[in-house]
């Protein structure tokens, strides 16, 4: 089940508002031109496997996504972190902004996307199977935990890379609870 938690963007110490109903947060994403759904997804993968072997066995799967997203560029993560040691594969830790069209889907573990929309900041706590898409130009955060056990599949609309924003306001927001 996905969560929604509200801030005031000059409010990160506590949310004024928690969505737990999954048509409560779609209709309050949606006049922002951010869509949540969820797919189904049966595969069993493993956190931290290489991701060779990840592409290997979303080989079927990926194409499909980015018919349907209309998205060229896939990036993917595959994150483990065990308490007591140094997790090698990180999120970046800095705020995200697209040219054109995303679109996140959680494949395994969970994940906390948050992103600024007016006054508010709204952290989505997305779980395997959750997609979100975010409209061009929409700065993001994406926070796997302090130890990560999360697969996902990033697509964009252009080939070109992700660039980081000069904002680190949406650092300053709850990050993922272990």
């Amino acid at each position: 089940m996905s969560l929604l938690y509200v801030y005031h963007a000059e409010h990160p110490e506590q949310p004024y508002k928690v969505l737990t109903h999954a048509e409560d947060i779609v209709a309050l994403l949606a006049p922002q031109d951010i869509q949540l759904s969820h797919e189904a997804f049966t595969q069993r993968l493993t956190p931290g496997m290489p991701l060779v072997a990840l592409q290997q066995a979303l080989a079927d799967d990926l194409p499909r996504w980015q018919a349907a997203q209309q998205c060229d560029a896939v990036e993917l993560f595959s994150l483990a972190g065990r308490p007591g040691e140094e997790s090698v594969a990180q999120l970046p830790h800095d705020e995200r902004v697209g040219a054109g069209r995303c679109a996140y889907g959680v494949l395994a573990g969970r994940a906390l996307l948050t992103v600024q929309v007016g006054a508010d900041v709204l952290a989505l706590e997305l779980e395997r199977g959750d997609w979100l898409n975010l409209p061009a130009g929409c700065v993001h955060w994406l926070d796997a935990g302090e130890f990560p056990q999360l697969i996902a599949v990033q697509l964009q609309q252009t080939a070109a890379p992700l660039g980081y924003s000069d904002s680190q306001a949406l650092l300053r927001f709850a990050r993922l609870a272990d």
